[in-house]
């Protein structure tokens, strides 16, 4: 494009100017318009290869180098985005005259990339009375872009400025309106309704709610701000009003309360929606103004966490993460502003809060908080970035467009203590107009609850430490002017600084947040009782353990050590069905623990080595004398391919047969029972093996299959009556095998038999193993304890004979001591290798004896085995009795093999 030669003073500023320039910045060609600007800007021609950044500095006006200068940045940051397109605003100086210019910038990548640059006049601005400063265009950027509608008119209702807004929604352009009176475009019937309202409106807003009827017939709801500017004699000269379509608003108004739904209202208005993120699926659920925010339909199915993270912008995605990956592992809650893009592709900025919420067993279950849309808030904070040299002449009408505003806007004054501007939603939420806010001594800090006044003087510390674009936020209660406390989120942010860099001047934002609080409340106060409760079931399960093991200890005991005795044949038929009651007693019990620790999910799977073989043989000579008097057949029978060692949880493996088995017993009263343990598939690293146990029993009918594994059920009513039962083995076992990934199957004929079998993979042996029963057999362990001194501490009579008896057979020399008291005085009287402690006991209990012993001040005292003797086998007893200083325990019953494998294993480790 060739250079122009027109006199500066016939330039036409309103033609579009068009410069090309390349990735280096240089010009690649030009228009005649452009090329008359810069001649009349900097009195020089430009020309093609030269930079915009050569033709800045060799200016001397600083207005229109700052442009200039501006819109090269712009081009040069244009080819390093993203972004293909980008608008600003600039003034120039020409010909003695400042004019506005809108600047558009867009990228082009063929043939090669450029940047093609136009720019024309704006003559909104020419003809508005706001100052044309050189800093004004950021303002008159603000104000321009606005979505609400702002104009300004004389009292004839002649119009002097619009905005971009504004010329949309009434289908004009500013050179069509400008001029032009305002009331010609609405309704005659709201003329003298209009003229009345500005006839009232004095230096304060004044808000008016309009009604238009569109011309398909929709209803449209417009509400205006309007205040008189007035000149030095007092005399109204304009009118500057602020318009905001709110139909959407009304109409939502009218729904919300046709369902009656005070709390969504309230989300509504404050922009704020609530949602729970589960600790362990990750799933969303979320309230419906949280679906609005995030650009959904209410009635649209939530997005799985990693849908949602994909929404958060990728400058706030790790951030967002974090967070919640903090708050999913503990304590930590959320609080972050962040930008997402939403599903309809909007660019919205939101304020997230969050907390974790544990159930009765302080497990994390999910975390709960609110999201709300701080768009506004942030726009409204891009609006008071305007320099000190502006803010008195521009404050009034920031604060004007601000009053149609959701949440509390102000700007606090530090070194006067006090609040220099508020918006009128501060009489909505606090009862105070924004005049009384600014009168009140210490602003919203007099109104604080006296037990939150720390926080808040803490919040305000952070903020003069803070930097300038750190936000600070707060909670805490403040006074109503009715004396009631609402509960305030306020965030704040540094809004000036003095010379010296330290902070003056905040600003912020406040909203209600009293309807969480009281949600919060309730939850903690169902999360306390629920605590309570489990406490109270916890401590009923250890007392009650306690007295029923305590005695089955003593009858279980002094019944081996009578059978053991070569008793007469009568007398050990007697023993024997003591015996198996001593057991079916015991059984019950643990059916009730291991049902309780089901229930909440306590019970851990092990894998330790184990002979499969033993376990079951050891089950069936456990049932062999019930079957005896029965007069029944009770066999258990391997398959050839069975190994001698696996790899699982024996535990649990024996209650499930011991369950199956002793049912089987219970119910056959003709036939035999038999245990059938057959391998089904072999690979290198393990096998399928099925477990059988078939029965000649009474049979369960086919309606009664299912309701049998359900806890406290029986096939039938009389069965209890007839056999006796709690109805608990079978939902154990059922419940238990589903943790070993596995299921319990049955096939029976009534009056014929049953057969219950399931299948587990057990996987293979890899190293050297000898059980117990081994090493007994063998003579290794538990070897002869010759010369172990041992003290038992034990204050039932039946117990201490019974567990000095079983310790003076492996030839250990036993002292006794009747209570903790008794205890620690014998441990520094005497010399002992290992100390055998009760846990409930009078006068000094078992916790209290072994703390005492392990803060007595030899070093010997540190290293001396202590193991708990305990009836009270119920959840969280290891971990009191390490707690205590106690090395392990065992429970009562006492199993012989395993309290001689106890001290053999705390002799040798110390």
């Amino acid at each position: 494009m060739s250079q122009d030669s027109t006199p500066p003073g016939e330039t036409d500023f309103q033609a579009i100017q068009v410069v090309i320039v390349d990735a280096d910045g240089r010009i690649a060609s030009f228009n005649r318009a452009w090329s008359q600007c810069i001649r009349l800007g900097f009195g020089q021609d430009p020309a093609v290869g030269e930079t915009l950044d050569i033709i800045g500095n060799r200016g001397e006006d600083d207005l229109n180098v700052k442009s200039v200068l501006r819109i090269a940045a712009a081009a040069k940051q244009l080819f390093s985005t993203a972004h293909v397109e980008r608008e600003l605003e600039c003034v120039y100086r020409l010909a003695d005259k400042q004019r506005f210019f809108r600047v558009s910038l867009c990228r082009l990548e063929s043939p090669r990339p450029q940047i093609v640059i136009s720019q024309r006049e704006d003559t909104r601005n020419a003809d508005s009375d706001i100052d044309a400063t050189p800093d004004d265009a950021r303002f008159r950027a603000i104000v321009l872009a606005q979505e609400d509608l702002v104009c300004r008119f004389r009292p004839d209702t002649s119009l002097t400025f619009v905005n971009e807004a504004y010329c949309r929604f009434v289908g004009k352009s500013a050179e069509e309106l400008l001029g032009r009176k305002f009331l010609e475009l609405v309704p005659e019937r709201l003329h003298e309704d209009i003229r009345q309202h500005l006839a009232s409106i004095e230096t304060t807003p004044k808000k008016k709610q309009l009604e238009l009827i569109a011309p398909d017939g929709a209803s449209l709801w417009l509400e205006w701000l309007d205040i008189a500017i007035r000149n030095d004699e007092g005399n109204t000269v304009e009118f500057q009003s602020v318009g905001r379509d709110i139909t959407h608003a009304k109409k939502t108004e009218q729904e919300l309360l046709a369902k009656g739904s005070q709390l969504e209202a309230t989300q509504r208005m404050a922009r704020i929606g609530t949602w729970e993120v589960d600790a362990a699926t990750r799933t969303i659920q979320w309230s419906e103004q949280s679906a609005r925010i995030m650009g959904f339909e209410p009635t649209d199915p939530a997005p799985s966490y990693a849908n949602f993270l994909a929404l958060v912008q990728p400058d706030h995605r790790r951030q967002v993460d974090d967070s919640f990956a903090a708050a999913l592992a503990g304590d930590v809650p959320i609080e972050l502003d962040a930008s997402l893009k939403t599903a309809g592709g909007e660019i919205r900025h939101v304020y997230i809060v969050g907390k974790c919420l544990r159930d009765a067993d302080t497990d994390v279950q999910k975390v709960s908080g609110m999201i709300q849309d701080i768009s506004e808030r942030k726009r409204a904070e891009e609006r008071l970035r305007l320099s000190e040299s502006d803010r008195q002449a521009k404050q009034t009408f920031i604060s004007s467009i601000m009053q149609t505003a959701s949440n509390v806007y102000y700007v606090y004054d530090m070194e006067r203590r006090s609040i220099i501007f508020a918006n009128e939603r501060v009489a909505d939420m606090l009862g105070y107009t924004a005049e009384e806010m600014q009168l009140l001594p210490g602003g919203m800090l007099a109104l604080v609850h006296a037990d939150d006044l720390h926080r808040a003087m803490s919040s305000i510390q952070k903020l003069l430490e803070a930097n300038d674009n750190e936000l600070i936020s707060c909670e805490f209660r403040v006074r109503h002017k009715t004396a009631r406390y609402i509960w305030l989120s306020v965030i704040e942010k540094v809004f000036k600084r003095n010379a010296e860099g330290r902070v003056i001047q905040s600003h912020g934002s406040a909203f209600d947040i009293s309807a969480q609080k009281q949600v919060q409340q309730k939850l903690e106060l169902a999360k306390e009782k629920a605590e309570q409760a489990a406490q109270a079931k916890d401590e009923f399960l250890a007392n009650i353990t306690h007295e029923l093991r305590t005695p089955l200890n003593g009858v279980m005991g002094m019944t081996h050590l009578l059978l053991e005795s070569e008793p007469r044949e009568d007398q050990n038929s007697y023993l024997a069905t003591l015996q198996f009651s001593a057991n079916s007693l015991l059984q019950l019990v643990d059916n009730l623990l291991n049902f309780n620790k089901i229930q909440e999910g306590k019970i851990e799977i092990e894998k330790t080595e184990f002979n499969l073989r033993e376990l079951v043989v050891d089950i069936k000579n456990a049932l062999a004398p019930r079957a005896q008097q029965k007069s029944i057949g009770l066999d258990a029978q391997f398959d050839k391919a069975l190994r001698e060692i696996y790899v699982g949880d024996p535990v649990r493996i024996s209650q499930i047969l011991n369950n199956l088995a002793s049912n089987a017993v219970k119910f056959t009263d003709d036939g035999s029972v038999s245990i059938e343990i057959d391998v089904t598939t072999v690979d290198d690293a393990g096998s399928e093996i099925r477990f059988q146990v078939v029965d000649t029993g009474i049979g369960i009918p086919d309606d009664k299959r299912d309701v049998i594994f359900d806890r406290f059920s029986q096939a039938s009513s009389d069965t209890t009556r007839r056999f006796g039962g709690s109805g608990l083995g079978l939902a154990i076992t059922k419940k238990l095998l589903e943790l070993l990934d596995s299921s319990i199957q049955l096939e029976s004929r009534l009056g014929q038999g049953s057969r219950f079998y399931f299948t587990l993979r057990l996987e293979h042996q890899t190293k050297t193993h000898k059980t117990l029963r081994q090493a007994v057999q063998t003579g290794s362990a538990p070897r002869q304890f010759n010369g172990i001194r041992v003290l038992l501490v034990e204050d039932n009579d039946a117990n201490r004979v019974l567990a000095k008896h079983l310790l003076e057979r492996l030839k250990i020399d036993v002292a006794c001591a009747i209570n903790g008291e008794q205890a620690l005085a014998k441990v520094q009287e005497e010399d002992f290798e290992l100390v055998l402690m009760d846990l409930q006991m009078p006068t000094m209990d078992g916790y209290t004896a072994a703390r005492s012993i392990r803060a007595l001040p030899d070093p010997r005292f540190q290293h001396l085995p202590i193991v708990a003797l305990t009836a009270a086998v119920v959840r969280g007893i290891e971990e009191k009795v390490r707690a205590a200083g106690m090395n392990d325990y065992v429970a009562k019953p006492i199993n012989p093999e395993i309290l001689a494998a106890k001290i053999e294993e705390y002799v040798q480790r110390f």
